[in-house]
């Protein structure tokens, strides 16, 4: 699969709002009508986060996990989600799994704009990051 879209979650000790925040992001990007995956990234979390995300992975083909042994940080694990190369065109939404989405991104709301590289980019309520 190339994901037009990625979606990055860092999860810390999250276990009370994974399968809710999986279900809210599979129905949006579902609705999108475009390939995407979701990378959930384990911040080194002490509950039962890893074994959910480890659950999640092996029912749903769009989602990725990657774990931390120890915790780094949400930025360590936003960059660690980044980390593997993607096709030119795909997009990367960042969102925290604590936000379990806000409604202007639940409510689909999309526009397109211009990079200052002159390729468009699509923007569903928050910021997305060509990779």
């Amino acid at each position: 699969m190339n994901p037009v879209y990625s979606v990055v979650i860092p999860c810390y000790n999250e276990e009370a709002s994974i399968a809710e925040t999986h279900r809210r992001l599979s129905l949006v990007m579902a609705g999108m009508g475009e390939a995407y995956e979701l990378v959930y990234v384990n911040d080194g979390s002490r509950d039962q986060t890893p074994a959910l995300l480890d659950g999640l992975a092996d029912g749903d083909s769009h989602v990725r996990v990657l774990h931390f042994a120890a915790n780094r940080g949400h930025q360590a694990a936003v960059s660690a989600g980044l980390a593997p190369r993607r096709p030119p065109s795909s997009q990367t939404v960042r969102r925290v799994a604590r936000s379990v989405l806000p409604s202007r991104f639940a409510s689909h709301s999309t526009s397109s704009s211009l990079s200052p590289s002159g390729k468009s980019s699509h923007s569903m309520g928050t910021a997305l990051l060509p990779t």
